[in-house]
Order: structure tokens, then sequence, then C-alpha cells
């Protein structure tokens, strides 16, 4: 009709655009809804995942023993690896009896300890091989299935120097050894005995000591052995060069035994008590000492002016100090003279002294 109103754009569709709202709602509501329940689920399984991964891992285990004669082969360190998991079954195989394990996994030496399972939960370093986990004693002895003995059992010799109460006691060195190696048999020889394999290895230093070549089986002992020995043509460990004192084969002659004269000062009761060096010298660097001498200054008056001492209380060495191989270190604090001999220079490191230049006592600063 000509006079009727029109309806506004928006009054005219209200209804539509309402619906369409309303729709886009829903669909947001839903789409959160989804996603909510999306993450819920996904917390879920994460979290029952962390449960689950929280749990020991469920194994079996086949430890497969050593033969009887490998005594000290022990498997105890090879079960304590899966002592937190959760072992289900547990089974021990003599090793007469293990040849099917043994073929089957390529198995080289005894006690073994096979594991199955849950091996990815284990997150234990070893070997994998097949459907298991392969863990092996990690030191010697034991049993090479291919060579079919024993591997790692060393015998050591130990040969004395004749006529040398002082020499160095080679029991100290043979209890360090146990520490690292398995000592299945120690000798003792007199030097009288052992003419033999002093010529055989050409041995001019005496004590010294031999390790059977079974000792190559330990990890890194071979290229530590170079420091003190060589490792002969029939595969034994030679000891070369044995702590001082020790006795020289051709000459007969003892070398190690160092002479010490203590230079002291009567009229210095502030200064440091010379007999300090001694406690140092055979405490920390093991030097034997011997024919020691204490000089007062007017005692000592020609060693002061032959060695030029400038600082008293101190100490000379006789040149057999040169026997123990400390250059490097003594001559930090002290000097070498012409004739072999050696002089403590840096007495300030004890205490006081008397500066003999001055006459005055010279008394170092402590450190705050």
């Amino acid at each position: 009709m000509e006079g009727e109103r029109k309806k506004p754009f928006f009054e005219k569709h209200v209804k539509p655009l309402f619906m369409v709202l309303l729709f886009l709602l829903l669909l947001l509501f839903v789409f959160n809804l989804f996603s909510m329940l999306s993450i819920t689920n996904e917390m879920e399984q994460q979290a029952a995942k962390a449960r689950e991964e929280e749990k020991p891992a469920v194994l079996q285990t086949v430890l497969i023993r050593a033969p009887d004669s490998c005594e000290k082969c022990s498997h105890e360190e090879l079960l304590s690896l899966v002592q937190s998991f959760n072992v289900t079954e547990g089974r021990m195989v003599e090793a007469a009896d293990a040849g099917e394990f043994i073929t089957k996994y390529k198995l080289t030496q005894l006690p073994v300890l096979l594991i199955f399972g849950e091996l990815e939960k284990t997150k234990l370093n070893l070997e994998q091989r097949e459907d298991a986990l392969l863990a092996a004693r990690a030191r010697p002895p034991y049993f090479d299935l291919q060579e079919r003995r024993v591997r790692g059992l060393v015998e050591a010799t130990l040969i004395q120097a004749a006529s040398c109460p002082k020499c160095f006691d080679l029991g100290k060195v043979v209890d360090a050894l146990g520490m690292e190696l398995v000592l299945s048999k120690v000798t003792t020889l007199r030097q009288e005995e052992a003419e033999g394999l002093i010529q055989k290895y050409g041995l001019v230093k005496l004590p010294t000591l031999v390790l059977s070549s079974e000792a190559k089986v330990y990890k890194d002992f071979a290229e530590a052995w170079k420091s003190f020995g060589v490792i002969a043509d029939d595969g034994n460990f030679v000891l070369t060069e044995p702590n001082p004192p020790y006795r020289e084969v051709l000459t007969g002659k003892t070398r190690g035994l160092v002479g010490i004269t203590y230079i002291t000062d009567g009229g210095c009761g502030e200064c440091y008590n010379v007999t300090l060096h001694k406690e140092v010298l055979e405490g920390r660097f093991g030097i034997v000492l011997v024919a020691e001498r204490v000089l007062d200054l007017k005692e000592a008056d020609a060693l002061i002016l032959t060695y030029n001492i400038t600082s008293v209380p101190t100490i000379i060495l006789s040149p057999e100090i040169k026997d123990y191989n400390l250059d490097s270190v003594l001559a930090q604090v002290g000097t070498f003279e012409k004739d072999g001999s050696y002089v403590f220079r840096l007495v300030e490191v004890f205490g006081a002294y008397r500066d003999m230049m001055s006459g005055k006592v010279v008394a170092p600063e402590k450190d705050a």
C-alpha cells in the first residue's frame, strides 16, 4: 500500500541474523567443548604415561655362571644391576648347560647376565644383542669361552736385593697392585735365587717386580705401566724403575740414601724448627735420610761460604738426592750446586728466619 511504512533492514532480518548468531555460538561452544575434551584426554594420557614410566621395568633374567675353575669370577655385581627393577623371573644356568645361549647371543666370556623384558625402560648402558641386554663383569677375572681358560689372574714375583736393609719395600707396591689386579700368587725370591730372571730381563736395579702377562687383560694397565717398567718379549710386565733406595746389580752400590745437614741458629728463638724438613722429605716424598747432622751457624761457616747461604735455618742434601728424580720439584724451592749437593733456599715458606746479610730476623707476613 502506498502509505505503508517500510521496515528497516535490521528489523526485517533480525530473526535470520539471530539464528545465524545462535548457530555460531553453538558452533563455538562445541569447538571449545571438543578442545577441552581433547586437552583433558591428552593430559590423562600423559599422566598415565608418566605413571607407567614411574613403574620399575618388568624384566626377566638369565645368569650364566662361570665354570667352577674360575673361583674369583663373582657374579654378584651383575645381579646388582637389576635389583631396582621388577624381576619377575630369574634363572641361573651353569656354563655346561648354556650352549644355546652362548651360540645365540655370541657370548665370549662368563659370567654374563642376559636381561629380557621392558628393556627401553631400564636405561641401562649395556649392549643389546637380539632381544636381550648383555651385562658382563666390568673387570677381570673372567672365563674366556674362546680360549677355554680363566683370564686376569696375575702372578707376581718379587726379587729382593742382597744386603740392602734400607731398600724400598716392594710389599707396599704389591698391596697397591692388589687394589687394581687380582693377584693369584705372590712369590718372593732372594737375589741369588733370581739370577736366571735377572739375566733374562737384563735387570740392573733391585729390588724389582715381575708380573705375569695376564696383567694385560686389565684395561689401561699396560699403558700406565710404561711409567714404571717394560713389557718383555714373553709378555711379562717387568719393573725397571723401582723407587729408591735400590741396589745396582753391577756395582753392588745402594742408591738413594740421602745425607742431610741441618744448619740452625741457636740465637734465633723465633726461627722455624729446621727439622720440619725431615717430615716433608720423608713423609711427602719418601726420601730415605741417613747420616743426619745438625750444625749451628759458627760450625757451618765453611758450608755457608761454599754455598753462599743467605738465610738460616736451612738444610743441605747430599748428591744422592738426584736418585729420586725430583729435580723439577726441588728446583722451585732451592738450588743444585756444582758438587751435586742441594741447598734449600725458600726458607720463608716454613716461617721466621735470619737474613744473613742484614743479621735481622724476618717474620713472613701471614695471610689474612
